[in-house]
């Protein structure tokens, strides 16, 4: 079975390539990942504020490079998910949130093969410096994937953020709140196939693991973060414990996708795995367990629900600024 999946493998890469050719970030990354390097964990966080159509550094690395920005009345922050990163995959949605009524559009992002918790304790760092000069103001959160989750486990940890005491918006998009049937199935493959599987994500561009000095790692797939979104995972449990009442400065909404796509397809197919965005199934990012007023189902994978133009609409319709 090992070396069929392999030869699988092999016929689905040339497949994808054949079909999409080699965009930018296959490109950038390459097609040898024998080449990348091992994982270090970033140890920090950096926070970005985009403005006339770029990115500005405002934390890097947990060290503040700058003033304290304005946020305005409606400040929007963005969160990437697993194997992701904001300078490029990101400026789409920014355009568009500071387009129609965001006043400031901030992006934190985090090392996504890290532990969770981890990453949760530099979002509160995060949201700390955005709300050093002005408190109360109504805050929109936009979180991605995984980011779905390092969200949830800050503002639901019981601390008092300094901003409206209620009404601060959510927007968790295709979070694996009940986990994620890939992560049970890649904790019980071959590590090679595994390695292998996320690599073919990788290189299609769904994908993008770095190490802080923006180096393409080499993810094996028995790092810590995945067995965090197992379902049932102790992490899980903990997370959703009571989780509805525990977000009274917050106002949560969820949307779940219900196409793979191609890229994702060829991942089920070598996997064995069909969940119905590719990664995350509806059940698990629209559960109830999390508290949210609305959910809603829309047609796209895992990717695409955070970068298309039309699922974008629906998010900002969902924090009031359509």
């Amino acid at each position: 079975m090992t070396s069929l999946r392999r030869i699988f493998l092999a016929l689905s890469l040339v497949f994808v390539f054949s079909l999409s050719g080699c965009s930018d970030v296959v490109e950038q990354l390459g097609t040898d990942t024998a080449s990348r390097v091992p994982h270090q964990s970033w140890g920090s966080y950096n926070l970005y504020q985009y403005a006339n159509g770029g990115w500005r550094l405002l934390v890097d690395l947990g060290q503040p490079v700058g003033e304290v920005p304005d946020l305005g009345e409606r400040p929007v922050l963005l969160v990437h998910g697993l194997g992701d990163r904001i300078i490029g995959p990101f400026d789409g949605l920014a355009a568009n949130v500071l387009a129609n009524g965001a006043t400031s559009v901030f992006a934190f992002e985090y090392d996504s093969l890290d532990p969770i918790g981890r990453n949760s304790g530099y979002f509160g760092q995060a949201l700390d410096y955005l709300t050093t000069r002005e408190s109360n103001r109504e805050f929109r959160i936009i979180a991605h994937s995984l980011g779905c989750l390092v969200t949830r486990s800050r503002l639901e940890s019981g601390q008092t953020f300094d901003m409206a005491i209620t009404g601060n918006q959510v927007s968790l998009v295709a979070g694996p709140h009940e986990g994620s049937p890939v992560a049970t199935e890649l904790a019980k493959m071959d590590p090679t196939i595994a390695q292998e599987a996320i690599a073919q994500l990788v290189l299609n561009g769904q994908l993008l693991f770095f190490n802080s000095n923006g180096t393409p790692v080499d993810v094996m797939g028995d790092e810590p973060v995945f067995a965090q979104i197992v379902p049932g995972s102790a992490f899980l449990e903990t997370l959703n414990q009571n989780a509805a009442n525990r977000h009274p400065q917050f106002i949560y909404y969820t949307m779940a996708g219900d196409d793979r796509g191609l890229a994702y397809q060829v991942f089920a197919r070598l996997i064995g795995v069909f969940a119905d965005d590719g990664i995350v199934d509806v059940e698990s990012a629209n559960s109830p367990v999390v508290g949210q007023v609305q959910s809603v189902v829309a047609s796209y994978d895992h990717t695409a629900i955070i970068d298309e133009q039309a699922p974008q609409l629906v998010i900002l319709k969902q924090l009031g600024l359509l």
